[in-house]
């Protein structure tokens, strides 16, 4: 599964490098917020979802070091 969300991470870092490149005025401070915004919404979603996937715990994982993971990554 990881190698998987890895490859379609490049494969949208790559798009986002094209676009950028043939485009730059698309990036703009308005779409860093947008984007910023977006991500923070992912977060909470994600963490949502983590809280009713843990409710039993695992070992190992909390709720909050899933919202550390996920805000690292994101």
């Amino acid at each position: 599964v990881f190698r998987d969300e890895s490859a379609h991470m490049d494969f949208a870092f790559s798009v986002v490098e094209t676009v950028r490149a043939e485009e730059p005025d698309l990036f703009d401070d308005q779409l860093a917020d947008d984007v910023r915004r977006m991500l923070a919404e992912a977060v909470e979603a994600e963490t949502a979802f983590a809280e009713d996937l843990l409710q039993g715990g695992v070992s190992g994982m909390t709720v909050a070091d899933m919202r550390s993971y996920l805000e690292h990554v994101a």
